[in-house]
């Protein structure tokens, strides 16, 4: 018996085990696909720019000289740990319905081809990571962030209007990362490609956690204010997640444009981070 087969007994038990906590037993019918009437296909060959990738995993799974029992264990650890492009999910609406108001539009409207029973719904614009997160936070209102999948699960819960879990994301990054950081990933959700709306959406969301002291280091910042394209620069300036006075951003405006103008002139400057113009 393969680790695979052990784990869904495993959990078969775990569901039916009547004197376990709720939210357990649920996740034990989510991981062994019990009751599920909705199929997801979740994800497309183009990677996101935020997806960790282990070559060396892919590579040995590919290997002619691997076994059958071998290739089982690394699909098996390919697909636990998100890497793979495309990712099918089965689970049971109701519990989507009721955490997502989005779904509830998608999955219990008829005559939408998404309402009717046993469908599969293609998602190739999400992220399997983050929605294997939204799945386990439906089932048991919880989930498990780390840096590797919580900027994932903060898009697709902002996607599908999953506030709370959007909360548990923002909060999570605003304990566990500095606003460089923030804009690091702000940078890189700008190149996300069709994802990039949703992605830079998200990513806006952050600073909205971040403390005043700290968004006004960051426009002060010549860090910043040399590194952020103009098309991202304005989209901050104008959002409602960035919460600083007018004369503020009027003068970092007026820093980021002398910035741009003189960029060749100021290298030794910019080279030191913590000093302002």
């Amino acid at each position: 018996m393969t680790s695979l087969d052990l784990e869904l007994e495993t959990n078969i038990e775990v569901f039916n085990d009547f004197t376990k906590p709720l939210p357990k037993r649920l996740l034990g019918a989510l991981k062994s696909q019990i009751l599920c009437d909705v199929t997801f296909v979740v994800g497309s060959d183009e990677k996101s720019a935020f997806q960790l990738t282990t070559p060396d995993i892919v590579a040995k799974l590919q290997s002619s000289k691997i076994n059958e029992k071998e290739k089982k264990e690394k699909e098996e650890e390919i697909h636990e740990s998100g890497l793979a492009t495309k990712q099918e999910f089965k689970c049971n609406r109701l519990l989507l319905c009721i955490c997502s108001p989005v779904f509830n539009a998608m999955l219990n409207t008829l005559p939408m081809k998404e309402a009717k029973p046993n469908s599969c719904v293609e998602l190739p614009d999400d992220s399997p990571v983050g929605f294997r997160s939204l799945l386990e936070f439906a089932y048991s209102d919880n989930v498990n962030l780390s840096i590797e999948n919580v900027f994932d699960t903060l898009q697709v819960a902002s996607k599908y209007r999953v506030t709370e879990l959007e909360n548990l994301c923002c909060l999570y990054l605003q304990n566990q990362i500095t606003w460089r950081e923030a804009f690091q990933m702000l940078l890189k959700a700008s190149n996300e490609g069709k994802r990039k709306q949703f992605a830079v959406e998200s990513c806006l969301k952050v600073f909205w956690f971040r403390p005043p002291y700290e968004l006004e280091e960051m426009f002060d910042s010549c860090y910043f204010l040399a590194n952020v394209p103009a098309h991202l620069f304005i989209q901050m300036i104008q959002s409602d997640f960035i919460q600083l006075s007018e004369e503020h951003l009027w003068i970092a405006v007026l820093k980021w444009n002398y910035l741009q103008k003189n960029k060749d002139r100021m290298s030794e400057i910019l080279a030191q981070n913590e000093v302002s113009i």
